[in-house]
Protein backbone atom coordinates (compact mmCIF):
# COMPACT_ATOMS: atom_id res chain seq x y z
CA UNK A 1 0.00 0.00 0.00
CA UNK A 2 2.85 2.40 0.99
CA UNK A 3 4.54 1.43 -2.67
CA UNK A 4 0.98 2.74 -4.54
CA UNK A 5 0.81 5.82 -2.57
CA UNK A 6 4.52 6.97 -3.44
CA UNK A 7 3.52 6.19 -6.82
CA UNK A 8 0.70 8.77 -6.52
CA UNK A 9 2.81 11.38 -5.10
CA UNK A 10 5.83 10.84 -7.73
CA UNK A 11 2.86 11.49 -10.11
CA UNK A 12 1.78 14.89 -8.58
CA UNK A 13 4.60 15.77 -8.45
CA UNK A 14 5.36 15.86 -12.33
CA UNK A 15 1.92 17.15 -13.15
CA UNK A 16 3.26 20.50 -10.67
CA UNK A 17 6.92 20.40 -11.92
CA UNK A 18 5.67 20.62 -15.44
CA UNK A 19 6.93 23.94 -16.86
CA UNK A 20 3.64 26.00 -17.71
CA UNK A 21 4.40 28.99 -20.57
CA UNK A 22 3.92 32.56 -19.65
CA UNK A 23 3.45 35.62 -21.49
CA UNK A 24 5.56 38.44 -19.70
CA UNK A 25 2.04 40.86 -19.79
CA UNK A 26 0.35 38.41 -17.90
CA UNK A 27 3.13 37.25 -15.21
CA UNK A 28 3.78 41.21 -14.50
CA UNK A 29 -0.41 41.32 -13.87
CA UNK A 30 -0.68 38.24 -11.62
CA UNK A 31 2.64 37.56 -9.79
CA UNK A 32 1.61 36.03 -6.19
CA UNK A 33 3.59 34.85 -3.30
CA UNK A 34 2.04 31.34 -1.95
CA UNK A 35 3.40 29.42 1.23
CA UNK A 36 3.92 25.91 0.58
CA UNK A 37 5.20 23.54 3.14
CA UNK A 38 7.33 26.63 4.76
CA UNK A 39 8.84 27.69 1.14
CA UNK A 40 7.79 30.50 -0.43
CA UNK A 41 7.15 30.06 -3.72
CA UNK A 42 6.38 33.11 -6.67
CA UNK A 43 3.73 31.90 -8.65
CA UNK A 44 2.94 33.18 -12.33
CA UNK A 45 0.09 32.09 -14.45
CA UNK A 46 -1.60 32.88 -17.53
CA UNK A 47 -4.79 33.50 -16.04
CA UNK A 48 -6.50 32.93 -12.52
CA UNK A 49 -7.85 29.25 -13.36
CA UNK A 50 -4.69 27.56 -14.01
CA UNK A 51 -3.16 29.52 -10.69
CA UNK A 52 -6.14 28.10 -8.86
CA UNK A 53 -5.33 24.32 -10.05
CA UNK A 54 -2.17 24.70 -8.98
CA UNK A 55 -3.19 25.65 -5.17
CA UNK A 56 -6.11 22.85 -5.57
CA UNK A 57 -2.88 20.60 -6.89
CA UNK A 58 -0.74 21.51 -3.94
CA UNK A 59 -3.19 20.94 -1.39
CA UNK A 60 -4.31 16.94 -2.71
CA UNK A 61 -0.69 16.83 -2.72
CA UNK A 62 -0.38 17.71 0.99
CA UNK A 63 -3.17 15.55 1.83
CA UNK A 64 -1.98 12.76 0.36
CA UNK A 65 1.69 12.66 1.89
CA UNK A 66 0.12 13.20 5.02
CA UNK A 67 -1.74 9.53 4.56
CA UNK A 68 1.37 8.64 3.19
CA UNK A 69 3.43 9.46 6.47
CA UNK A 70 0.45 7.65 8.12
CA UNK A 71 0.91 4.38 5.91
CA UNK A 72 4.24 4.18 6.67
CA UNK A 73 4.15 4.49 10.69
CA UNK A 74 1.74 1.37 10.40
CA UNK A 75 3.84 -0.29 7.99
CA UNK A 76 6.48 -0.03 10.81
CA UNK A 77 4.36 -1.10 13.48
CA UNK A 78 2.87 -3.94 11.73
CA UNK A 79 6.77 -5.16 11.49
CA UNK A 80 7.23 -4.82 14.42
CA UNK A 81 4.95 -6.97 15.87
CA UNK A 82 5.30 -9.51 12.91
CA UNK A 83 8.87 -9.80 14.02
CA UNK A 84 7.91 -10.17 17.62
CA UNK A 85 5.34 -12.67 16.65
CA UNK A 86 8.26 -14.48 14.73
CA UNK A 87 10.69 -14.67 17.54
CA UNK A 88 7.81 -15.93 19.46
CA UNK A 89 6.68 -18.99 16.85
CA UNK A 90 10.93 -19.69 16.62
CA UNK A 91 10.68 -20.10 20.61
CA UNK A 92 7.11 -22.25 20.55
CA UNK A 93 9.21 -24.16 18.12
CA UNK A 94 12.15 -24.80 20.21
CA UNK A 95 10.19 -25.43 23.85
CA UNK A 96 7.65 -27.98 21.05
CA UNK A 97 10.78 -30.08 19.95
CA UNK A 98 12.06 -29.82 24.10
CA UNK A 99 9.19 -31.49 24.94
CA UNK A 100 8.97 -33.95 21.97
CA UNK A 101 11.98 -35.26 23.42
CA UNK A 102 11.51 -35.54 26.84
CA UNK A 103 8.22 -37.18 25.84
CA UNK A 104 10.01 -39.70 23.78
CA UNK A 105 12.19 -40.55 27.14
CA UNK A 106 9.38 -40.62 29.08
CA UNK A 107 7.94 -43.51 26.81
CA UNK A 108 11.05 -45.34 26.43
CA UNK A 109 11.19 -45.60 30.02
CA UNK A 110 7.65 -46.93 30.45
CA UNK A 111 6.97 -50.03 32.23
CA UNK A 112 4.20 -52.53 30.59
CA UNK A 113 2.48 -53.99 33.27
CA UNK A 114 4.21 -57.33 33.37
CA UNK A 115 7.42 -55.71 33.67
CA UNK A 116 5.78 -53.51 36.80
CA UNK A 117 5.01 -56.63 38.05
CA UNK A 118 8.44 -58.04 38.29
CA UNK A 119 9.55 -55.01 39.80
CA UNK A 120 7.36 -54.99 42.25
CA UNK A 121 8.06 -58.69 43.30
CA UNK A 122 11.81 -58.10 43.15
CA UNK A 123 11.74 -54.64 45.58
CA UNK A 124 8.70 -56.38 47.94
CA UNK A 125 10.64 -59.80 48.44
CA UNK A 126 12.48 -59.01 51.42
CA UNK A 127 9.83 -57.49 52.95
CA UNK A 128 7.04 -59.17 51.96
CA UNK A 129 5.66 -62.89 52.30
CA UNK A 130 5.03 -64.62 48.92
CA UNK A 131 1.51 -64.40 49.81
CA UNK A 132 1.45 -61.00 50.76
CA UNK A 133 3.05 -60.02 47.23
CA UNK A 134 0.66 -62.08 45.33
CA UNK A 135 -2.14 -60.27 46.95
CA UNK A 136 -0.60 -57.25 46.18
CA UNK A 137 0.18 -57.67 42.46
CA UNK A 138 -2.40 -60.32 41.46
CA UNK A 139 -5.87 -60.23 40.90
CA UNK A 140 -8.10 -61.32 43.11
CA UNK A 141 -11.74 -62.24 43.31
CA UNK A 142 -13.83 -61.43 46.46
CA UNK A 143 -14.64 -63.87 48.29
CA UNK A 144 -18.23 -63.92 49.60
CA UNK A 145 -20.19 -65.19 52.25
CA UNK A 146 -23.89 -65.57 52.84
CA UNK A 147 -25.65 -65.50 55.85
CA UNK A 148 -26.41 -69.32 55.54
CA UNK A 149 -22.65 -69.80 55.43
CA UNK A 150 -21.33 -67.66 58.50
CA UNK A 151 -22.83 -65.29 61.06
CA UNK A 152 -21.04 -63.07 63.34
CA UNK A 153 -23.79 -64.11 66.24
CA UNK A 154 -22.94 -67.99 65.41
CA UNK A 155 -20.57 -69.86 67.70
CA UNK A 156 -17.40 -70.79 66.30
CA UNK A 157 -16.76 -74.55 65.44
CA UNK A 158 -14.45 -76.65 63.59
CA UNK A 159 -16.29 -77.54 60.80
CA UNK A 160 -16.74 -73.93 59.80
CA UNK A 161 -13.07 -73.20 60.56
CA UNK A 162 -12.40 -75.53 57.80
CA UNK A 163 -15.29 -74.67 55.32
CA UNK A 164 -13.76 -70.92 55.45
CA UNK A 165 -10.38 -72.35 54.89
CA UNK A 166 -11.31 -74.69 51.95
CA UNK A 167 -13.12 -71.46 50.54
CA UNK A 168 -10.17 -68.77 50.49
CA UNK A 169 -7.65 -72.27 48.77
CA UNK A 170 -10.04 -71.95 46.07
CA UNK A 171 -9.07 -68.31 45.75
CA UNK A 172 -5.12 -69.28 46.18
CA UNK A 173 -5.41 -67.62 49.60
CA UNK A 174 -3.10 -70.11 51.41
CA UNK A 175 -3.92 -69.73 55.35
CA UNK A 176 -1.01 -70.85 57.44
CA UNK A 177 -2.20 -69.48 61.00
CA UNK A 178 -5.29 -68.44 62.86
CA UNK A 179 -5.87 -65.95 65.49
CA UNK A 180 -8.45 -65.94 68.01
CA UNK A 181 -9.23 -64.91 71.89
CA UNK A 182 -9.51 -67.04 74.79
CA UNK A 183 -12.91 -68.04 74.92
CA UNK A 184 -14.75 -71.14 76.28
CA UNK A 185 -15.94 -71.54 72.51
CA UNK A 186 -12.92 -70.99 70.67
CA UNK A 187 -10.88 -73.53 73.56
CA UNK A 188 -13.52 -75.94 72.49
CA UNK A 189 -12.51 -75.25 68.54
CA UNK A 190 -9.48 -75.75 69.40
CA UNK A 191 -10.00 -79.09 71.14
CA UNK A 192 -12.27 -80.36 68.21
CA UNK A 193 -9.28 -79.31 65.65
CA UNK A 194 -6.60 -81.26 67.81
CA UNK A 195 -4.96 -78.07 68.47
CA UNK A 196 -5.15 -77.71 72.33
CA UNK A 197 -2.06 -79.10 73.68
CA UNK A 198 0.58 -76.70 73.63
CA UNK A 199 3.16 -78.93 72.22
CA UNK A 200 1.27 -79.06 68.88
CA UNK A 201 -0.45 -76.43 68.42
CA UNK A 202 -1.78 -76.94 64.73
CA UNK A 203 -3.66 -79.14 62.58
CA UNK A 204 -4.12 -79.94 59.18
CA UNK A 205 -4.77 -77.61 55.84
CA UNK A 206 -8.20 -79.53 54.98
CA UNK A 207 -6.37 -79.76 51.25
CA UNK A 208 -3.03 -78.88 51.15
CA UNK A 209 -2.44 -81.47 54.42
CA UNK A 210 0.42 -78.72 55.96
CA UNK A 211 -0.26 -77.26 59.60
CA UNK A 212 -2.20 -74.57 60.63
CA UNK A 213 -1.06 -72.74 63.46
CA UNK A 214 -3.70 -71.65 66.28
CA UNK A 215 -2.39 -68.19 67.69
CA UNK A 216 -4.12 -67.31 71.27
CA UNK A 217 -4.21 -63.78 71.09
CA UNK A 218 -1.38 -61.94 72.59
CA UNK A 219 -3.31 -59.11 74.04
CA UNK A 220 -5.70 -60.55 75.63
CA UNK A 221 -2.71 -63.30 76.88
CA UNK A 222 -1.21 -59.87 78.67
CA UNK A 223 -4.80 -58.79 80.23
CA UNK A 224 -5.45 -62.73 82.02
CA UNK A 225 -1.27 -62.48 83.22
CA UNK A 226 -2.08 -59.14 84.76
CA UNK A 227 -5.38 -60.12 86.07
CA UNK A 228 -3.88 -63.42 87.93
CA UNK A 229 -0.79 -61.55 89.38
CA UNK A 230 -3.45 -58.65 90.86
CA UNK A 231 -6.14 -61.28 92.38
CA UNK A 232 -3.80 -63.97 93.05
CA UNK A 233 0.20 -64.55 92.42
CA UNK A 234 2.14 -66.72 91.19
CA UNK A 235 4.24 -69.20 93.11
CA UNK A 236 7.57 -69.91 90.46
CA UNK A 237 10.03 -72.69 91.75
CA UNK A 238 9.76 -72.38 95.56
CA UNK A 239 9.66 -68.16 94.79
CA UNK A 240 6.73 -66.08 95.47
CA UNK A 241 5.35 -62.86 92.93
CA UNK A 242 3.15 -61.00 94.01
CA UNK A 243 1.27 -57.69 93.63
CA UNK A 244 2.40 -55.99 96.73
CA UNK A 245 4.84 -54.18 96.09
CA UNK A 246 3.51 -52.63 93.03
CA UNK A 247 0.72 -51.27 95.27
CA UNK A 248 3.58 -49.94 97.52
CA UNK A 249 5.53 -48.33 94.39
CA UNK A 250 2.40 -46.68 93.11
CA UNK A 251 2.07 -44.91 96.74
CA UNK A 252 6.06 -44.10 96.49
CA UNK A 253 5.32 -42.76 93.02
CA UNK A 254 2.31 -40.05 94.45
CA UNK A 255 5.11 -39.50 97.03
CA UNK A 256 7.43 -37.64 94.88
CA UNK A 257 7.33 -35.48 91.33
CA UNK A 258 10.21 -37.18 89.78
CA UNK A 259 9.53 -40.72 88.89
CA UNK A 260 10.13 -43.52 86.27
CA UNK A 261 6.74 -44.94 86.94
CA UNK A 262 5.29 -41.21 86.07
CA UNK A 263 2.57 -43.53 84.34
CA UNK A 264 1.45 -45.67 86.36
CA UNK A 265 -1.76 -45.12 89.00
CA UNK A 266 -4.06 -46.37 91.57
CA UNK A 267 -6.07 -47.55 88.06
CA UNK A 268 -3.80 -49.54 86.95
CA UNK A 269 -4.39 -52.10 90.08
CA UNK A 270 -7.56 -51.32 90.99
CA UNK A 271 -9.85 -51.22 87.99
CA UNK A 272 -13.44 -52.04 87.28
CA UNK A 273 -14.33 -55.13 84.73
CA UNK A 274 -14.91 -52.84 82.11
CA UNK A 275 -11.60 -51.21 83.08
CA UNK A 276 -9.94 -54.60 82.94
CA UNK A 277 -10.18 -54.71 79.44
CA UNK A 278 -8.00 -52.15 78.53
CA UNK A 279 -4.81 -53.65 77.12
CA UNK A 280 -2.78 -49.97 77.39
CA UNK A 281 -2.97 -50.14 81.22
CA UNK A 282 -1.79 -53.65 81.43
CA UNK A 283 1.46 -53.05 79.05
CA UNK A 284 2.12 -50.19 81.03
CA UNK A 285 2.12 -51.80 84.61
CA UNK A 286 4.06 -54.81 83.27
CA UNK A 287 6.91 -52.88 81.37
CA UNK A 288 10.34 -52.75 81.54
CA UNK A 289 10.40 -49.62 83.22
CA UNK A 290 8.27 -51.30 86.02
CA UNK A 291 10.88 -54.04 86.43
CA UNK A 292 13.69 -51.31 86.58
CA UNK A 293 12.17 -49.33 89.32
CA UNK A 294 11.43 -52.27 91.36
CA UNK A 295 14.69 -52.30 91.68
CA UNK A 296 15.94 -48.84 92.01
CA UNK A 297 13.13 -48.61 95.19
CA UNK A 298 13.36 -51.74 96.70
CA UNK A 299 17.71 -53.16 95.91
CA UNK A 300 18.78 -56.11 97.89
CA UNK A 301 15.09 -56.77 98.02
CA UNK A 302 14.67 -60.87 96.87
CA UNK A 303 11.21 -60.59 96.55
CA UNK A 304 11.32 -57.16 94.83
CA UNK A 305 14.06 -58.59 91.79
CA UNK A 306 11.49 -62.03 91.29
CA UNK A 307 8.41 -59.69 91.04
CA UNK A 308 11.19 -57.53 88.22
CA UNK A 309 12.35 -60.54 86.54
CA UNK A 310 9.02 -61.68 86.05
CA UNK A 311 7.76 -58.65 84.95
CA UNK A 312 10.40 -58.38 82.36
CA UNK A 313 10.20 -61.66 80.93
CA UNK A 314 6.29 -60.47 80.59
CA UNK A 315 7.52 -57.57 78.80
CA UNK A 316 10.06 -58.83 76.41
CA UNK A 317 7.39 -61.79 75.45
CA UNK A 318 4.56 -59.33 74.50
CA UNK A 319 7.15 -57.02 72.48
CA UNK A 320 8.05 -59.91 70.51
CA UNK A 321 4.48 -61.23 70.25
CA UNK A 322 2.72 -58.32 69.42
CA UNK A 323 5.77 -56.74 66.91
CA UNK A 324 4.86 -54.52 63.36
CA UNK A 325 8.21 -53.10 62.70
CA UNK A 326 11.31 -54.98 61.29
CA UNK A 327 13.10 -51.82 61.87
CA UNK A 328 12.53 -51.37 65.50
CA UNK A 329 15.73 -49.86 67.84
CA UNK A 330 15.63 -52.92 70.22
CA UNK A 331 15.86 -56.19 68.62
CA UNK A 332 13.65 -57.52 71.04
CA UNK A 333 10.55 -55.48 69.65
CA UNK A 334 11.19 -56.06 65.53
CA UNK A 335 8.99 -58.44 63.83
CA UNK A 336 10.27 -61.74 64.83
CA UNK A 337 13.11 -62.52 62.70
CA UNK A 338 14.34 -65.61 64.65
CA UNK A 339 17.22 -63.77 66.88
CA UNK A 340 19.43 -65.49 70.00
CA UNK A 341 17.78 -61.94 71.61
CA UNK A 342 14.06 -63.22 70.93
CA UNK A 343 14.64 -66.77 71.04
CA UNK A 344 16.26 -65.93 74.70
CA UNK A 345 12.86 -63.74 75.52
CA UNK A 346 10.34 -66.51 74.21
CA UNK A 347 12.29 -69.09 76.53
CA UNK A 348 12.35 -67.50 79.06
CA UNK A 349 8.72 -66.76 79.30
CA UNK A 350 7.61 -70.34 78.45
CA UNK A 351 10.03 -71.66 81.52
CA UNK A 352 8.23 -68.81 83.94
CA UNK A 353 4.47 -69.89 82.61
CA UNK A 354 4.94 -73.60 82.92
CA UNK A 355 6.74 -73.89 85.98
CA UNK A 356 4.62 -71.19 87.81
CA UNK A 357 1.39 -71.60 89.56
CA UNK A 358 -1.50 -69.75 90.77
CA UNK A 359 -1.50 -69.58 94.23
CA UNK A 360 -3.66 -71.66 95.69
CA UNK A 361 -4.32 -73.90 92.46
CA UNK A 362 -2.15 -76.65 91.62
CA UNK A 363 -2.48 -76.93 87.79
CA UNK A 364 -1.31 -74.92 84.64
CA UNK A 365 -4.55 -72.49 84.07
CA UNK A 366 -6.15 -71.90 80.40
CA UNK A 367 -4.52 -68.64 79.99
CA UNK A 368 -0.89 -70.15 80.89
CA UNK A 369 -1.28 -73.32 78.21
CA UNK A 370 -2.47 -70.41 75.68
CA UNK A 371 0.77 -68.12 76.56
CA UNK A 372 2.75 -71.90 75.71
CA UNK A 373 0.29 -72.37 72.58
CA UNK A 374 1.73 -69.09 70.83
CA UNK A 375 5.13 -69.26 72.09
CA UNK A 376 5.43 -72.61 70.31
CA UNK A 377 3.17 -71.53 67.64
CA UNK A 378 5.18 -68.44 66.40
CA UNK A 379 8.51 -70.00 66.30
CA UNK A 380 6.99 -73.61 64.79
CA UNK A 381 5.48 -71.16 61.67
CA UNK A 382 8.41 -68.89 61.56
CA UNK A 383 10.99 -71.73 60.25
CA UNK A 384 8.02 -73.55 58.52
CA UNK A 385 7.46 -70.03 56.51
CA UNK A 386 11.45 -69.43 56.50
CA UNK A 387 11.70 -73.40 54.46
CA UNK A 388 9.26 -72.88 52.13
CA UNK A 389 8.80 -69.34 51.15
CA UNK A 390 12.16 -67.52 52.36
CA UNK A 391 10.41 -65.44 54.76
CA UNK A 392 13.03 -63.54 56.88
CA UNK A 393 10.63 -61.80 59.57
CA UNK A 394 6.66 -62.28 60.80
CA UNK A 395 5.51 -59.39 62.05
CA UNK A 396 3.29 -60.30 65.14
CA UNK A 397 0.75 -57.15 66.04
Amino acid sequence: IPSIIKKEVNKENEILNHEIPFEQHQIENHIRTVHVNDFIYDESCKSCNQYEEIIELKNVLKEKTTKCEQFHQVNEFLSKQLEAASKKALQDEREIKRLTKEIGKMQESLLSPTQFTERMENALKDALSVNQIALITKERKQVRWTTVEIRFDQQMTRDIILKIIERLQEKNINVVAIVSDNCQSNIGCWKDLGAHDYNRPYFHHPITKKNVYVFPDAPHLLKLTRNWLLDCGFMYKSKSIKPDLLRDLIDKRNEVEMTPVFKLTENHVSMSPQERQNVKKAAELLSRTTAKSLRWYYHNNPEAEELASFIEAVDSWFSVSNSYSPIAKLDYKKSYIGSEEQKLALHTMFDYVENMRAIGKTNLQVFQKSILMHITSLMLLFDDMKIKHGVKFISTY
